[in-house]
């Protein structure tokens, strides 16, 4: 030992035994440099798996540069991260998408700092009507909102996906429309043994479904389910975020995209601005659809286990159930609306109430479902002819751009591909003749008319 150097300077009872600084285990508290870090940040897989912690808080200035505290939750950076990719996948020509992606990487980081320490406040939405298929309102949340609910449902999806019954078709992977009718068309050949017996099928509807979700009973439902299920996540972060997201009334500061003249024929409980007040979810959220999902469930299992209904499936909140005994149905439609009431505090839609005999078709989520075949509904056809009809008008008056001639291809596709899931030959066919013989110098069809396919570029007007 040199002069000056004191006996307990080595010793093993010194005060910080772990170096900091190299992580090696010594008893020189001189190679700490005077640091004292007796934590370190966890990495998300070391966290995974252990018993849930109480939230951890730190200090944050305010507005007037006093120190106040914040709860600090439990958000990892590469979670908020994927979120991101997730969010701008299909999306990354929009302009919302490319102003955030200028500086994606400080943006995210302010994010997720916001998120960790509790002062991320849901921003301004666009509204603005769409007509077809039929007249809604819809609200769209900022890019950096919707990243937000990717990151959020992520977490809980999963496990809500355990909650739901298989014929639930909506907003859910490998599932959706195309589902739903091949399995109602499924559930129509084995009630009636390949359509040798009898039976009946009841379509019903929910009035004004996204408007009515009361949002009390959603966060009790959402609540219990969460503190009685294991998540990959904090239960305290989840029913924060959950709770901010659907209390946040998307009206406040909200942009209009669409006239006022607009709104005019849209019933007043069709819309958010005239809706009463702790109800009704944005149209338009990816956090409305699946906790819309989530919302039914507690319906889907009431039908389907309480009820006893073998042949039953939903799509958002238009469900049907099939049965041999049409008393029995009609029995069905007081509970469910009794249910309903009492329950989820929603209504069934009074005009839209069908009971009819397997035989005689079904129509259901724009298709119709016959003895044998599917065809598309008639509201479908004609939506589809007024595109047509507004694209020849284009290129009779000559008023055609590449963008023009891209979103004719995008449009017919669109169409095409949807119908030719079903038995619809003749009516492709028919859809691609009405259109101007002059956008056959752009594109045609393949052999099963299923797909319009581009010939070559042409110089085109500006």
């Amino acid at each position: 030992m040199c002069c000056g150097e004191s006996s307990s300077e080595y010793s093993s009872n010194n005060a910080w035994k772990q170096n900091f600084n190299n992580g090696n285990q010594n008893n020189n508290n001189r190679n700490n440099n005077s640091r004292v870090r007796p934590v370190r940040v966890l990495k998300k897989s070391e966290v995974v798996g252990r018993d849930p912690v109480l939230p951890m808080t730190s200090f944050a200035p305010d507005a007037d540069g006093q120190l106040s505290l914040f709860p600090r939750y439990e958000v990892f950076l590469e979670d908020v991260f994927q979120a991101y990719y997730n969010c701008r996948k299909g999306k990354r020509t929009q302009t919302p998408a490319q102003e955030f992606e200028v500086d994606w990487e400080n943006n995210l980081i302010d994010l997720h700092k916001d998120l960790e320490e509790g002062t991320y406040q849901c921003g301004q939405s666009k509204v603005f009507i769409v007509d077809k298929p039929v007249k809604r309102e819809i609200f769209a949340a900022s890019f950096r909102d919707r990243i937000v609910h990717h990151w959020l449902m992520a977490l809980m999806n999963p496990i809500i996906e355990k909650q739901l019954i298989y014929d639930c078709y909506a907003c859910r992977l490998k599932k959706g429309a195309h589902l739903g009718i091949n399995r109602l068309n499924h559930f129509m050949r084995s009630a009636t043994n390949n359509y040798q017996k009898e039976a009946w099928v009841l379509r019903l509807d929910i009035q004004s479904f996204f408007m009515s979700i009361d949002k009390s009973i959603l966060l009790s439902k959402l609540d219990a389910f969460i503190e009685s299920n294991d998540f990959p996540a904090d239960k305290e972060t989840l029913r924060h975020y959950c709770r901010l997201i659907i209390l946040h009334d998307p009206r406040n500061g909200c942009n209009r995209n669409s006239p006022y003249a607009s709104w005019r024929g849209l019933a007043p409980s069709k819309s958010l601005f005239s809706n009463k007040e702790g109800c009704g979810l944005p149209i338009g959220n990816l956090t409305s659809q699946i906790f819309a999902n989530f919302y039914l469930s507690f319906l889907d299992h009431y039908i389907k286990h309480t009820l006893g209904v073998r042949f039953y499936g939903r799509y958002v909140d238009d469900f049907v159930l099939i049965h041999k005994d049409p008393a029995f149905l009609r029995s069905c439609i007081k509970n469910i609306r009794s249910f309903l009431a009492d329950e989820l505090a929603l209504t069934l839609h009074p005009k839209k109430i069908y009971l009819q005999r397997v035989d005689h078709g079904c129509m259901f989520l724009g298709c119709s479902i016959q003895i044998g075949h599917s065809n598309a509904s008639r509201r479908w056809i004609s939506n589809w002819k007024e595109k047509i009809d507004l694209y020849n008008a284009l290129i009779e008056e000559r008023k055609l751009t590449k963008e023009i001639v891209a979103s004719f291809q995008a449009t017919m596709n669109s169409y095409l591909g949807m119908v030719s899931h079903y038995d619809t030959y003749r009516l492709r066919s028919s859809m691609v003749q009405q259109s101007d013989t002059r956008w056959g110098r752009f594109y045609f069809s393949d052999p099963s008319v299923s797909k319009l396919q581009r010939i070559k570029p042409h110089c085109l007007n500006s």
